[in-house]
């Protein structure tokens, strides 16, 4: 019982803190609407990531605490999207979080 309440937990917070993994420095947005301009045909769609990359920077340029006033598009170096599934990437997720 004292290994797995309390050894186990001091072990992932000494990893967490000296390991860096992606979810150091990854932001996981959901609800983004799945196409732009109607449909994924549209010249609107065709420009989502690069309208999602300008929505981030002026994020960055006007954070109430500590904005980045020079930010540009260096600033966020990739933009993944990962589509759902009918829920599949969701769920799997889900029982990943309970089985920690």
């Amino acid at each position: 019982v004292i290994f797995k309440n309390v050894r186990i937990p001091q072990v992932v917070k000494l990893f967490d803190a000296t390991i860096v993994t992606p979810a150091d420095y990854t932001v996981d947005v959901l609800g983004l609407p799945r196409e732009l301009g109607g449909d994924c045909k549209s010249e609107e769609h065709k420009q989502y990531e690069a309208k999602l990359r300008e929505h981030f920077v002026k994020i960055l340029r006007n954070l109430q605490q500590d904005p980045i006033p020079d930010a540009d598009d260096s600033c966020i170096p990739r933009i993944s999207f990962v589509r759902e599934f009918n829920g599949a990437v969701s769920d799997f997720m889900d029982k990943g979080v309970q089985l920690q």
